[in-house]
């Protein structure tokens, strides 16, 4: 017998002990096998605790075993949507499930869709629904088509872009977690369809809904702590040239206002760091209009603000540099006054100073 039961530990946990023998683990399995199928048998899906078990169980099964479990519990699916648990034993069952199951999930789900590529949990199995089920046609009806009428609160939303931004940079790892490349990585045997050609399809109907949407608000995309991964995913799968145009003419308006408006803002600010590493050498350029239209003609203050970041990487520019650095010069006493003031009311100049000293 052992000395003490593991009840502080997750179940799945228990499992992974290493001061369990391999017959141990295989009768633990088994016993979590029986305790499913006694679960499925009762229509307890809808319980916490018997998610739990699907979780565990679900990662020490054989395909075969998993392949059995889909064709016992596929019908309730809908119902391991309530937790975490259930979440990602749904997310391991639809790389095993069959093409007809697949749809009648969908099915179930019909009116749900957009709410849950909004749910902390769920959204990782919407990027597995999307990675996963062949029958593009079918989901272009279903789920994206309820995506396609929330688009814009998706963009914005902290779980939704994520969903988005997969398919236009799917296993980014700037964007994605370990945890979640992890699930979405995970085995998906029945699915027969080139995954390329799969995304291509889905991008083919989301990507211009997103594309109007930060074409209407640039700025607040770059702003915005979750949109922003979704635009910058957009423009590094596709480095639209009318897109950059408006963010160019929305960093000009907001370069007049008093404090720079938006382009002071410290997501901003990051946001347009990433978008200048990604300019490509061909096409549309993003950091010399930015100089020239926005920043050069308030060089003071764009100095003494978050700007002065965006500055400093372009001066990493050979084509820039001697520009900014006339600008330093020749501005260098009101930029080390202004340096100085806001340093007195409390705020950061490391930018500034920075920017000083390579004046």
């Amino acid at each position: 017998r052992r000395p003490e039961l593991p009840s502080s530990q997750p179940l799945r946990k228990v499992l992974q002990a290493e001061d369990l023998t391999e017959q141990q683990k295989k009768s633990i399995a088994q016993h979590l096998e029986e305790a499913v199928e006694k679960a499925i048998e009762k229509e307890l899906l809808g319980l916490d605790i018997v998610h739990l078990l699907l979780q565990a169980f679900c990662e020490v099964a054989t395909d075969s075993q998993l392949t059995q479990l889909a064709e016992q519990c596929m019908d309730g699916a809908a119902y391991l949507l309530s937790s975490k648990a259930g979440a990602e034993a749904l997310s391991r069952l639809l790389g095993i499930a069959n093409a007809k199951q697949r749809k009648a999930l969908c099915r179930d789900l019909k009116g749900k869709f957009a709410a849950l590529a909004k749910n902390a949990v769920d959204y990782v199995v919407m990027i597995r629904l999307a990675t996963t089920v062949d029958d593009t046609v079918m989901l272009s009806k279903s789920m994206v088509a309820e995506w396609l009428q929330d688009i814009e609160d998706l963009c914005f939303d902290k779980y939704g872009h994520k969903v988005l931004a997969w398919l236009l940079q799917p296993d980014d790892q700037r964007l994605f977690s370990p945890y979640e490349r992890k699930c979405v990585a995970l085995p998906s045997p029945t699915s027969l369809k080139a995954p390329e050609a799969r995304r291509q399809e889905l991008v083919r109907m989301l990507k211009p809904a997103i594309r109007g949407v930060f074409l209407q608000k640039p700025l607040e995309a770059a702003g915005d702590n979750s949109a922003k991964d979704l635009l910058t995913a957009y423009l590094a799968a596709d480095w639209d040239e009318e897109l950059i145009a408006v963010i160019l003419t929305a960093a000009e308006q907001e370069a007049k206002k008093d404090d720079l408006g938006l382009l002071n803002n410290g997501t901003v600010t990051t946001t347009m760091l990433i978008l200048l590493k990604l300019e490509p050498e061909q096409g549309p350029k993003l950091a010399q209009p930015l100089w020239e239209s926005c920043l050069k003609p308030h060089a003071v203050l764009a100095a003494a603000s978050r700007c002065a970041f965006l500055m400093l990487a372009m001066l990493k520019s050979g084509s820039m540099k001697e520009s900014i650095v006339a600008t330093l010069r020749e501005h260098k006493s009101r930029i080390e006054k202004a340096a100085n003031e806001a340093e007195a009311s409390g705020s950061k100049v490391n930018g500034a100073r920075q920017l000083l000293a390579a004046a």
